[in-house]
């Protein structure tokens, strides 16, 4: 028997999901318990799925076909250099980045802006578990799309308004093009050029399926100018590379000398002064400032991590941080991560690695603008 359905559009955040769907009267609104999403992460997927298919037969909602619009703060995004197309220079650099996203199942995809690309990742688990539950009433997900696609003439601040999801169906043939690859595994992105909201349909679908760029011809005249013009860079490069040498042997050399003035003096007889506390001196040089000791951090490790936690909490706690919470999760990341609110400054962000390197060589660092906490560190 074939199904009919009717367009729909879902609008996720971490604390809630917005649905529509053509002949609605309004937008529906459904607030997530706090135990089921935490730190971007699903923490029961089973209680996820049962009280979406509450909420679907409570609503009694048609069968449809869903475009589920992520919101910003579900986001890990990294900016790229705007090459033509994925070059090895940009694996290397992607996979890092994906290794470091806090998720066991992630989706992907890289967008090509008019200046830049912006590889967007973020967790499988949102599409399937929402996949699962809507299938009851033999709805589907078609489409997931990141928000900030949409560009800024649609306001999604404050939720989904009936009005606005007017608008956001009335161009679904554009934003259809902007989907992420909701079965893909981890691999080399697509690349997909965008702002979709400022395309024409012709031209939208002129783009949806990219190729690759097209094999330069060889050309021995400009395989010479390439290698004429390295020369000077050659040149540049050893200079640079002697000027390293040797101010690397100067400062060997003032070093030597301050050792060997620090062993003179502490050969000579030392008088006897009264004893007085310097916990303050001794360590002002490199505690944290005032700002840095009131930051709110949590450590999410497995049990696998749960040395290594310790040892992060304890080298941060020396550093003066006050507020470090433990979250010990069943599965941990991929790799070690910290993910740093954008409030912080570059400053303190140097600063907090500086003193996690001590405990880990390998840290990933990201940014995300939605965080509750000011620092989120994530063990595999």
């Amino acid at each position: 028997m074939q199904i009919t359905r009717v367009n729909a559009v879902l609008y996720f955040t971490k604390t809630f999901f917005d649905f529509y769907a053509v002949g609605m009267s309004n937008t529906l609104r459904y607030t997530f318990p706090a135990d089921v999403i935490q730190h971007l992460d699903i923490v029961t997927p089973e209680n996820l799925t049962q009280q979406i298919q509450s909420f679907i037969q409570t609503n009694k909602l048609p069968s449809a076909s869903i475009l589920m619009l992520l919101a910003d703060e579900l986001l890990f995004c990294k900016e790229l250099s705007l090459t033509p197309g994925v070059n090895p220079a940009h694996e290397e650099e992607i996979h890092t980045f994906l290794d470091a996203v806090p998720f066991e199942h992630v989706i992907d995809k890289l967008y090509k802006l008019e200046k830049k690309e912006i590889l967007v990742a973020t967790n499988l688990d949102y599409f399937t578990k929402f996949q699962e539950a809507f299938e009851s009433n033999n709805s589907r997900i078609e489409e997931v799309v990141p928000t900030f696609l949409l560009g800024k003439t649609v306001n999604l601040q404050n939720g989904m308004p009936q009005d606005v999801a007017h608008s956001i169906l009335d161009k679904l043939g554009n934003i259809r093009a902007w989907s992420m690859p909701i079965m893909q595994s981890i691999t080399a992105p697509t690349i997909q050029e965008t702002n979709p909201m400022e395309r024409t349909p012709k031209e939208i679908d002129a783009d949806a399926s990219p190729t690759p760029p097209p094999t330069p011809k060889k050309s021995n005249k400009r395989i010479l100018i390439m290698g004429i013009s390295i020369i000077p860079l050659i040149g540049v490069f050893l200079f640079l590379l002697f000027q390293m040498n040797a101010e690397n042997a100067k400062q060997d050399a003032l070093f030597r000398a301050k050792q060997k003035s620090t062993q003179i003096q502490q050969s000579a007889p030392v008088p006897t002064v009264p004893v007085t506390s310097t916990t303050d001196q001794s360590t002002s040089a490199f505690a944290a400032t005032v700002d840095e000791q009131n930051l709110k951090i949590s450590i999410e490790y497995s049990p696998a991590s749960a040395s290594l936690a310790a040892s992060m909490k304890n080298e941060l706690t020396n550093f003066g941080i006050k507020a470090i919470q433990d979250i010990p999760v069943t599965t941990g990341s991929n790799a070690n991560a910290v993910i740093f609110s954008d409030s912080i400054s570059e400053g303190t962000k140097q600063r907090i690695v500086d003193e996690l390197h001590k405990v880990v060589a390998d840290i990933g660092v990201q940014s995300n603008s939605q965080m509750s906490d000011d620092v989120l560190i994530t063990l595999p």
